[in-house]
């Protein structure tokens, strides 16, 4: 039994030897698989197209079965010189193809939609990508290269580029008239009429399809008789879908409606002209007539005043700004009066210790300040002024013949309101300036 055991050791060995002695490089090897087991493909949805046609520019990475992707990436991003570009926003999607006999495995790795801008025969250069790949071996290959690949798979980085593709782009069919859209849409209408009749009625043009709505393009509309009628763009809605089938292109129109008159509008839209590339002829975007109907005004402003929010925003401003600087003006004249009071009480309250001093408690109450910073006239003065605009409600000015005519008015005798003349900044005594405040006391009672 020993015997028959070591003799089947031999004989694999010996099998084993001469397999690896056959054996090509694993390096070869896996060179020569990913050679034949990978394709690249930059394919344009059609060779021959419009210009303004909506097209696609497809990149595919084709393995056989026995080949994983990792990863792949461009080397170089496409730059599409002569197109309008955008990249759709796609999965990875996979499916079966055959070339040769062969069976692949198609993955769509990017997608660019494009639209020509010149009439002339344009060449895709070659694109080349850097991949991430994974060789699975069967059984055999799995004893040949037992060593280089104890997991049974060999992983490589390569790169690898796809053919020279070639587009030729037409000039559009010759017309008189102007070509808005290239390519096959619809249109639809809808009126969103508000709960308050007087409000604005929005009136929505909507164009979908697949092709390229991006000219700079207002709908109009034909009315027998628009009298009283406003209308405005409000808002242009566009949105671009990419998806693996293709690009959907929408655009909607919000058109804001207003009346002053109470009666019915009859709007017929202006047919807007497009050219198709599936049928290769001109056609009319159209839609039936709308009716919409505008009730009797109710509102108090009037219906016009909806067109008018920037003016009233205005008038708002600034009845916002008188408000504010009344309030201002109103709590900066308390607080004025307030610390005036404050300072008075401030200077009543120091009022004993000047007792001997003043004659009376009034000319105590003003003077004070003043007595401290031993007399200082300037002091005087301003004690002097401070009592004639709180008991006199007369403010002081560097005109003093004013401020005698305003004592004139408050019914100080003349003779007494003319000693303000002679009270000077410079030369005053406290004596004097009490004695006056004590004069004009007496007066006001």
């Amino acid at each position: 039994m020993k015997a028959i055991l070591a003799f089947f050791l031999f004989v694999t060995t010996l099998f084993s030897a001469a397999v690896d002695c056959g054996a090509v490089p694993i390096e070869q090897f896996i060179s020569n698989t990913l050679g034949s087991g990978v394709l690249l493909q930059q394919c344009i949805s059609k060779p021959t197209a419009y210009v303004g046609e909506l097209l696609y520019c497809d990149y595919y990475l084709l393995t056989t079965n026995n080949i994983a992707v990792s990863s792949a990436k461009f080397n170089t991003i496409p730059k599409f010189i002569s197109f309008k570009a955008q990249a759709l926003d796609i999965s990875n999607t996979t499916s079966d193809t055959n070339i040769n006999g062969k069976h692949y495995n198609k993955t769509l790795l990017y997608r660019y939609a494009l639209i020509p801008h010149v009439a002339e025969e344009i060449s895709f250069e070659p694109i080349t990508f850097n991949l991430l790949l994974k060789v699975n071996l069967d059984s055999s290959q799995r004893i040949t290269y037992a060593k280089e690949c104890p997991n049974g798979s060999y992983v490589s980085q390569i790169s690898k580029s796809t053919k020279q593709t070639k587009l030729n782009v037409m000039k559009l069919p010759t017309n008189e008239e102007q070509c808005i859209y290239i390519g096959d849409f619809d249109i639809e209408t809808k009126v969103i009429r508000p709960a308050n009749n007087n409000d604005i009625v929005q009136l929505l043009v909507g164009i979908s399809g697949i092709g390229d709505l991006s000219y700079s393009f207002a709908p109009t509309f034909q009315i027998e008789n628009r009298d009283g009628l406003k209308t405005n763009i409000s808002d242009i809605i566009s949105e671009d879908e990419g998806t693996a089938n293709g690009l959907i292109s929408k655009k909607v129109f919000v058109i804001d409606m207003l009346s002053t008159n109470e009666r019915t509008y009859n709007l017929k839209l202006t047919p807007i002209f497009c050219f198709s590339p599936t049928t290769q002829e001109y056609y009319y975007l159209d839609a039936d007539t709308i009716s919409i109907f505008f009730a009797k005004n109710t509102s108090p402003f009037g219906q016009n005043s909806i067109f008018d929010i920037a003016f009233f925003s205005l008038v708002l401003s600034i009845v916002s700004i008188i408000i504010v600087a009344f309030i201002i003006y109103r709590y900066y004249s308390k607080i004025v009066v307030r610390l005036r009071n404050i300072s008075k009480h401030n200077r009543s309250s120091n009022r004993n210790s000047t007792n001997s001093v003043f004659s009376s408690d009034t000319s105590a109450i003003y003077l004070t300040e003043a007595l401290r910073q031993k007399e200082r006239p300037e002091l005087l003065i301003t004690g002097l002024n401070d009592y004639i605009w709180e008991r006199l409600q007369i403010v002081p000015t560097s005109n003093k013949e004013e401020v005698v005519r305003a004592m004139r008015n408050s019914g100080i005798p003349s003779e007494i309101a003319e000693k303000y003349l002679l009270l000077d900044e410079k030369n005053v005594q406290l004596a004097d300036v009490e004695r006056y405040i004590n004069e004009l006391e007496r007066c006001i009672g």
